[in-house]
């Protein structure tokens, strides 16, 4: 099933929470044995990104299945390192825009918290001071999604 949100003009879905949940807190939809991509009102969609962003819920889909939900922030690392990397091996474009001294940072805030089990901790560390402040958590001081972005290069640190 694919799932149209709809993150226009502050309705009722939140980006980043609608995101984390699809990424990472899917129990049900996986006992269930559905696979649903996530897509967003706001997106320019072509080919390309429904068929990348498919592939990559399938892969999470795989993943999750085969070792169970992620639990500490590493847990969530790892898996969507493990997500990108297939992405890549599939020749899908992986880019990103954050230089070294994001990677430096978030290597280190890693380093501190890849134990954690505290959600406030690990969705701002995720997706970054924009959507922790939209919640009142601690701003890690990294942009929007560079958790996520980064997650090959953390994934193996």
């Amino acid at each position: 099933a694919l799932v149209m949100a709809d993150d226009l003009k502050g309705g009722w879905t939140n980006r980043y929470s609608t995101d984390y949940s699809c990424r990472f807190q899917t129990r049900g939809i996986l006992r269930r044995n559905f696979c649903t991509p996530v897509f967003w009102v706001s997106e320019q969609l072509d080919e390309r990104t429904v068929r990348s962003r498919v592939w990559e819920y399938l892969f999470r889909f795989q993943y999750q299945y085969e070792h169970g939900m992620p639990q500490s922030l590493q847990d969530h690392i790892f898996q969507e390192a493990n997500i990108q990397k297939q992405l890549e091996t599939l020749e899908l474009e992986w880019k990103h825009s954050l230089g070294r001294d994001v990677l430096a940072h978030a290597a280190g805030l890693f380093a501190r918290h890849r134990h954690s089990q505290h959600y406030a901790t690990m969705f701002s560390f995720l997706y970054g001071d924009e959507a922790a402040a939209q919640f009142g958590y601690p701003l890690p001081g990294l942009p929007p999604f560079a958790g996520l972005l980064l997650a090959p290069a953390l994934g193996d640190v």
